[in-house]
């Protein structure tokens, strides 16, 4: 699954969303060095500016999107909803092609909408993705994936192994704020490469699973928390082994 949604995010949602997404860059970014942050694992500091977000993500159309190509409601999962800067200059913060299947695991309903605060593809960098042109076999994944889990990141040989030297493509979209780039967990994907960039970007990285059938991994993993939305329309957060009754 890959789609480009283009000015997706009503304004109102987006200012909130991109002042938000910068007090707690602006803050804990400068506090700790840090390049990426997790809203589901910060301190008290962000605490009330994470759940601000969290609030706003239930107000874009991500969630009912979820719902109609999956056929379940969504659940964000927040240990893996992250904000990601980038600045110029400082290639360090590049991260190199890998799955998402890393995140979700062998979840069949697995969605990422990764939402940039800044324009991105041309001054400062957005994401490179790698398609197959053609259908790839099955055991192309089964001996890749070692112990039903990909490497953390591939080089252009295991690319090459995967989907064939000549049978993929490399496309890197150009992306504004209110803009959104959808994808499933086999969707190879990189920071795209950009060593003369001359603008920073913060984007924000929405992870997503059902709120009805997790998979097994997610439910039972004492580390994750969900959002979702209740039956009479509040949003609220559980442990996920909580919620699923599994703990």
């Amino acid at each position: 699954m890959l789609e480009v949604k283009r000015d997706w995010l009503a304004p109102d949602v987006l200012g909130a969303l991109t002042n938000a997404c910068y007090s707690v860059s602006l803050g804990a970014f400068r506090k700790e060095n840090l390049h990426a942050l997790i809203l589901g694992a910060g301190g008290d500091e962000i605490s009330a500016t994470a759940r601000a977000i969290v609030d706003l993500f239930w107000r874009t159309p991500v969630p009912e999107h979820y719902q109609s190509v999956f056929q379940v409601p969504c659940a964000l999962m927040l240990n893996f909803t992250t904000l990601r800067q980038h600045l110029a200059g400082h290639t360090q913060t590049h991260v190199d092609w890998h799955f998402d299947y890393n995140f979700f695991g062998n979840d069949p309903s697995s969605m990422v909408a990764w939402v940039p605060l800044d324009p991105v593809g041309e001054n400062a960098p957005g994401l490179e993705l790698c398609l197959p042109k053609d259908e790839v076999p099955r055991e192309n994944f089964v001996r890749l994936f070692r112990d039903g889990r990909p490497p953390t990141t591939l080089d252009a040989e295991a690319i090459d192994l995967l989907y064939g030297r000549d049978n993929h493509q490399r496309i890197a979209p150009k992306l504004g704020p209110g803009d959104a780039l959808l994808f499933d967990k086999l969707v190879l994907h990189r920071t795209q490469l950009m060593p003369n960039a001359t603008a920073d970007r913060l984007a924000i990285e929405f992870r997503m699973t059902s709120a009805k059938a997790p998979s097994s991994r997610i439910r039972a993993d004492p580390r994750l928390s969900l959002s979702y939305r209740a039956e009479d329309g509040t949003v609220r957060a559980a442990p996920a082994a909580h919620l699923f009754s599994l703990g």
